[in-house]
């Protein structure tokens, strides 16, 4: 008896221990090790004319396939070396040299040059300014002669009730901010979005500045459709075409999220304007490309699926406008087949018998 008990004890004993150890491999898993992260398609082109074909893939089993290729997004960015030189070179945006000005509360203003369609530095994408950070906001507005600024981020009430406003409240107000002085001229407001003029100056000399801000693009709530924010985009890229205006700073509040989104449309929208049909475009790799020099651009999943959704609509677009146009070719074809020019008069002979 006692021989068995030993026995029945070792082998509850042994049992424990592996119930055990099957427990602990059930804790979150490594993080993807660099020869699995080599693994990832950096490129995942998609030809234009069949894009709605791809975003129904990509849309499939509640968005199963953008999930993954997201996931793949994150995987990729853990392993970019930042904190180091940007690979291609571009700084961040410092302001006499420094990156705050509040030495007793280390408040941090950061700002990152992002490439796009006309220039390598025609973004500048920042936070949204705090109350100690404002100065060297306007500072660096001046020092690189923007001309337009984008707002994506609600001005209202800010973290604890603060007022996120950096502009002068009152029309023809003038307030200075380290140095520069801004005065509003002009408030417009639309149905989406609101549009100010402001006057800037340094000592002498005066510049002119347009400030746009669309209001209720937020991720719990969907106040503003697809086409609500394309047109938005568009209307930004008009002043900014008609300006001759870049760098132009994009912010909403943490200078990643919304500010990417808005980015990465601003440069596919002119892109899918100027090529074919029959050309690829690249949304994943644009986004690795912004990621290098900003981390976190494009935060979340669901800003990622509603470029691609925007972006159908822009295409959409090119889409039915060609094809108008070729319906147009096709008529005045046919109306110039149809048009049957008048026989000349011939002249009757008469023989004489």
């Amino acid at each position: 008896m006692l021989v068995i008990a030993l026995i029945l004890g070792a082998v509850f004993f042994v049992h424990r221990r592996r119930k055990q150890r099957g427990h602990k491999e059930t804790r979150p898993v490594l993080p993807d090790t660099l020869e699995e992260t080599e693994t990832i398609k950096t490129r995942r082109p998609i030809l234009i004319r069949t894009f709605r074909r791809t975003l129904l893939q990509l849309h499939r089993d509640s968005d199963l396939l953008f999930r993954a290729e997201f996931q793949d997004l994150q995987k990729l960015s853990a392993r970019l070396p930042h904190g180091e030189k940007p690979v291609d070179e571009l700084p961040y945006v410092n302001v006499d040299g420094k990156l705050h000005s509040d030495s007793e509360t280390m408040d941090v203003f950061k700002a990152n040059y992002i490439q796009g369609y006309n220039s390598v530095r025609e973004y500048i994408a920042a936070q949204s300014p705090m109350p100690s950070t404002v100065p060297d906001f306007w500072r660096m507005v001046w020092e690189h002669k923007c001309k337009v600024i984008v707002m994506l981020s609600d001005h209202t009430k800010g973290v604890k009730g603060k007022e996120k406003s950096y502009w002068p409240k009152n029309l023809d107000e003038s307030v200075e901010y380290g140095g520069v002085v801004v005065k509003t001229t002009n408030v417009s407001l639309f149905n989406k979005y609101t549009m100010r003029k402001f006057q800037i100056s340094m000592g002498s000399d005066t510049r002119q500045l347009t400030h746009f801000s669309l209001q209720g693009w937020t991720d719990a709530k969907a106040d503003l459709t697809v086409d609500d924010v394309v047109g938005f985009v568009q209307i930004v890229r008009q002043e900014a075409t008609l300006t001759n205006s870049w760098p132009f700073v994009i912010h909403c509040s943490a200078g990643v999220g919304h500010t990417g989104t808005f980015i990465t449309l601003d440069y596919f929208t002119q892109y899918v304007d100027k090529h074919s049909l029959d050309e690829n475009m690249d949304v994943f790799s644009y986004v690795m490309k912004m990621r290098e020099n900003c981390p976190g651009m494009v935060q979340m999943e669901t800003q990622y699926i509603f470029i691609f959704d925007a972006l159908m609509a822009v295409i959409q677009k090119k889409m039915t406008e060609e094809q108008e146009g070729l319906y147009e070719r096709i008529e005045e074809s046919e109306e110039g087949r149809n048009h049957i020019a008048p026989l000349e008069e011939t002249p009757h002979y008469y023989s004489i018998m």
